[in-house]
């Protein structure tokens, strides 16, 4: 279901991020979407989702039938404040 390469690891690492709360902020029912950036042709989507109690910021894409998650990193303040309004 996801897509995972050294260069999506190395990126969310640097972030102190790994690859399994990256996806458990997926599974998240209470994760809430935000506006992201597409980049060429390829679209992106963001959301705000709680991994383990560490509230993330995700960015992904589609291919095919697979997730890649682009980037995360911790919920900034405005984007956690955003998160507990829902």
């Amino acid at each position: 279901m996801f897509e995972w390469d050294d260069g999506n690891v190395e990126h969310i690492a640097q972030h102190g991020v790994t690859p399994e709360e990256a996806e458990d902020a997926f599974v998240d029912t209470r994760r809430r979407g935000l506006p992201a950036y597409n980049v060429g042709n390829e679209r992106r989507w963001a959301f705000i989702g709680n991994a383990g109690g560490r509230l993330l910021f995700v960015v992904y894409t589609r291919r095919g039938s697979r997730i890649r998650v682009v980037a995360a990193r911790d919920a900034e303040l405005a984007e956690r404040r955003q998160y507990r309004k829902k």
